[in-house]
């Protein structure tokens, strides 16, 4: 709320009222705060005993639990195909390898041969 003066044209009797309406204002400020920790306070009491928090720990617990399984499974099959790949990849780096030499052999048989 703006002032009607600015505190350095009020008198004395102005200046002291408006110290007087800033302190109410921050007691009221004041009891505010308190009432909403004291309605908080409840809340969480309320919560507790009632043992949703409990639930709701566990929950989270076990959701964290269902994710990390799941990742660890994730990485499992991510490691399979790998492995898989890799075995395919020498696989056929052993079937070029041994046609090489087929082919080889045979180069060796027709020189020798002619």
């Amino acid at each position: 709320m703006p002032l009607p003066k600015a505190p350095k044209d009020m008198n004395l009797e102005e200046l002291r009222m408006l110290l007087e309406v800033r302190k109410l204002e921050m007691k009221i400020e004041l009891q505010d705060v308190q009432h909403s920790l004291r309605i908080g306070s409840r809340i969480l009491t309320a919560v507790k005993k009632s043992g949703i928090l409990e639930q709701i720990t566990s929950l989270i617990a076990s959701n964290d639990t269902l994710r990390n399984q799941t990742s660890h499974q994730a990485n499992q099959a991510t490691n399979k195909s790998e492995t898989a790949s890799d075995q395919s990849t020498k696989s056929s780096s052993q079937s070029k390898s041994q046609k090489t030499k087929n082919s080889n052999q045979s180069t060796k048989l027709k020189k020798k041969n002619l």
